[in-house]
């Protein structure tokens, strides 16, 4: 749902040119060695400049992105996304490691069923997925990130008012329709 927030007026009208900016500025870094490059020198203050605001601009439209989430979904559901998600990482990057790629590298055993088998493996590894979303949010953000950090987050939608939604706990899995077959 924090997507949802992303469709305002604001946010696609600036979206865009913005990313364009910071992938152009990134690509020439990478590209060229600018940093290096003495012919480049008076295009590094512009670079900073550039990557640091738009990515305080990115930011702070996500916590709007987010707080609309909070309105849409209610504060628990999307604080409980954003504590869910870095342990749900954790476990598809293992999940694609250890089953996925396994079954690829066999052409035998290659999966038919990727989406829906994943649920499977967040039943089976219960314990290791509760532990992981026990963790409080992580405070860290490099300086370039376009998300605030997962704690900044989630205490600016602790903070926000409660939606108007009625609290759903079934998993997202009920709301695909023959999941099984994607």
């Amino acid at each position: 749902t924090d997507e949802r927030g992303h469709s305002s007026r604001q946010h696609v009208r600036w979206a865009e040119p913005v990313y364009r900016g910071r992938t152009l500025i990134q690509r020439t870094i990478t590209q060229v060695g600018w940093w290096r490059d003495l012919t480049l020198v008076p295009l590094r203050p512009y670079a900073y400049l550039y990557l640091l605001v738009s990515a305080s601009v990115c930011r702070r439209q996500e916590v709007e992105a987010d707080l609309a989430s909070a309105r849409l979904a209610g504060r628990s559901a999307a604080t409980s996304m954003l504590r869910d998600l870095p342990g749900l990482a954790v476990l598809w990057r293992h999940y694609l490691a250890r089953y996925v790629s396994a079954g690829l590298r066999m052409t035998a055993l290659a999966p038919t069923d990727v989406l829906s088998s994943f649920p499977k493996l967040l039943r089976a590894q219960a314990d290791t997925w509760e532990q992981l979303r026990s963790q409080p949010p992580s405070t860290k953000r490099p300086r370039w990130d376009s998300h605030p950090s997962p704690a900044e987050r989630v205490a600016q939608i602790q903070q926000a008012p409660e939606g108007l939604v009625q609290a759903d706990d079934r998993p997202a899995e009920v709301l695909v329709r023959q999941l099984d077959l994607v």
